[in-house]
């Protein structure tokens, strides 16, 4: 699975990518949402994992490229550690795939690749 991974922090990053590279997925890393939507303008990826607050670019639009400007259905995981009601109620009505808190839990990252799979 192609996996692209756009977070500004350094150890979620980091985090992420291992739990992920455990797995054999091929993993694309993006620390600022511009080098995300840079990779995002070059490559197609199965799943998407961003951060909402990120320098440059959120992670909304990050959502708003794939979906409504490349028109892709590509599932998309919102991570962030602002998990109040207010915020998941928005990210679930922007159509992200799931929502992750911080500190990222790496047993829910890999079920999400998991399910994905046996889509």
């Amino acid at each position: 699975m192609k996996i692209l991974v756009c977070e500004d922090d350094p150890v979620v990053l980091k985090t992420m990518e291992v739990a992920l590279s455990l797995e054999g997925d091929d993993i694309h890393l993006a620390n600022n949402g511009e080098k995300a939507l840079d990779l995002l303008g070059k490559s197609d990826y199965d799943l998407i994992f961003t951060d909402i607050h990120m320098p440059y670019a959120t992670g909304a639009d990050v959502l708003d490229f794939v979906h409504k400007k490349q028109g892709k259905k590509t599932p998309i995981v919102i991570i962030s550690s602002d998990d109040d009601e207010e915020v998941v109620s928005m990210a679930k009505k922007m159509g992200v795939h799931a929502f992750l808190s911080k500190p990222v839990n790496v047993d829910k990252v890999r079920k999400i690749v998991k399910d994905l799979r046996t889509r």
